[in-house]
């Protein structure tokens, strides 16, 4: 996967072991050991949500290496379950 998101080295990803997720409906592709943000950014997407009363946009407030790993929330969101790190759920079968 290449991506201008997306540093050529570094950082405690397998850049070697794609996985492919889907986001919103649209299919994705992270890397094993990418967080839920650092996937979504690495894909360009900066949008995740608006906010309830002006619908603002809202974007990935933290990025770090205690975030959920895509397979972990991929996982949750396909049974229903809670995310481990947040207790939001998945949506059961989104992905």
């Amino acid at each position: 996967m290449t991506s201008v998101y997306r540093t050529k080295d570094g950082g405690r990803i397998q850049r070697g072991k794609p996985l492919r997720f889907t986001f919103d409906g649209r299919a994705l592709q992270g890397v094993e050991g990418d967080t839920l943000a650092s996937a979504l950014l690495a894909n360009g997407i900066h949008l995740v949500g608006r906010s309830f009363k002006y619908h603002r946009p809202r974007g990935i407030l933290s990025a770090g290496v205690d975030g959920v790993k895509v397979g972990e929330a991929v996982a949750c969101a396909i049974l229903g379950l809670p995310l481990p790190s947040s207790g939001a759920r998945g949506s059961g079968g989104a992905a």
